[in-house]
């Protein structure tokens, strides 16, 4: 089996749930980095990682660049995805910064998982009430149709 050399840049909630999902789904891993703007330990779960600071040589020998925060006063994704992209990783982006491109697919796999071919170096993840509906909606549009949806969504 193919194993991955991936990176996980962010280290707040959403990056700490990304490291503790690879070990769940026991992940095809090589090398796992963990990047974020400052270097430390952190524990997730009992296992303690260590975050290096985020370079632009950070990327070298990266297959997957998971992002997952915001790492100064742009996005993550905004300051290091090309650094990424130019390296040979794939980035698959769970912030906002490339959500609303034209030229990067926005993927839920439940739904438009054949849109993954189409990425040219960058994968945009939606918002997170955003997954959730249309991967429950896409079965009802799929059997009846729909035309339109309405939806007001309020987060902390």
């Amino acid at each position: 089996m193919k194993r991955y050399n991936l990176a996980v840049i962010g280290v707040g909630a959403v990056g700490r749930e990304i490291l503790r999902c690879l070990r769940q789904r026991n992940f095809p891993l090589g090398n796992l980095k963990v990047f974020a703007r400052t270097s430390r330990d952190i524990q997730v779960d009992k296992e303690v990682f260590k975050v290096e600071v985020i370079t632009p040589e950070s990327f070298q020998d990266i297959d997957i660049a998971l992002f997952a925060g915001t790492e100064g006063e742009k996005g993550a994704g905004l300051q290091w995805a090309e650094a990424a992209v130019n390296s040979g990783a794939v980035v698959i982006d769970n912030g906002a910064d490339f959500r609303l491109r034209e030229d990067v697919p926005l993927i839920v796999p439940e739904v438009n998982r054949e849109k993954i071919s189409e990425h040219k170096g960058i994968i945009a993840n939606p918002n997170c009430t955003t997954i959730q509906m249309v991967v429950s909606l896409s079965q009802i549009y799929k059997r009846f149709g729909l035309e339109q949806i309405i939806l007001t969504s309020f987060q902390a």
